[in-house]
């Protein structure tokens, strides 16, 4: 007779801790989602940066800044840094492309705010995570006039 309401407690005993399950592969799946993001982002912004290229009206740094931006699709938030750098070692000149044979440097970076209480306390106070990615590449022999 005292087996009545067995299963509700169960149930209510295992609930949260399915729904703590499932919320955190949610949130670790979008992190792991926006980090292949950036990265193909990245990617894509480099190998446009290193042909010399802008796009019409707009300076080099502006067309890389719009490749990354494009290649993010669906993410929010982006902050794109370009800067150049003769040697790749020292000197690194923001908000430049750079000329010909010089190194170009990609970064880019964005926030995500975790929704699973037990995982968002370990990110800090505000629950979120920066996720940045960058990438150097040395620029092709390109003519000087698409240079910056």
């Amino acid at each position: 007779m005292g087996r009545q309401g067995e299963g509700g407690v169960e149930f209510a005993v295992v609930l949260p801790l399915f729904l703590l399950l499932m919320f955190a592969l949610i949130d670790f799946g979008r992190w792991y989602w926006i980090r292949e993001t950036l990265e193909n982002a990245v990617r894509q912004a480099g190998r446009y940066a290193v042909t010399g290229q802008s796009m019409a009206g707009d300076t080099r740094v502006q067309s890389i800044t719009t490749v990354a931006t494009n290649a993010a699709a669906g993410l929010e938030n982006l902050t794109v840094t370009i800067s150049s750098s003769p040697d790749a070692l020292t000197n690194w000149i923001a908000n430049s492309a750079g000329g010909p044979g010089d190194f170009v440097k990609i970064d880019v970076q964005t926030t995500l705010g975790f929704f699973t209480p037990g995982i968002a306390r370990y990110f800090g106070p505000n629950g979120s995570n920066t996720i940045d990615d960058a990438v150097a590449f040395r620029n092709e022999n390109f003519p000087l006039s698409e240079a910056n």
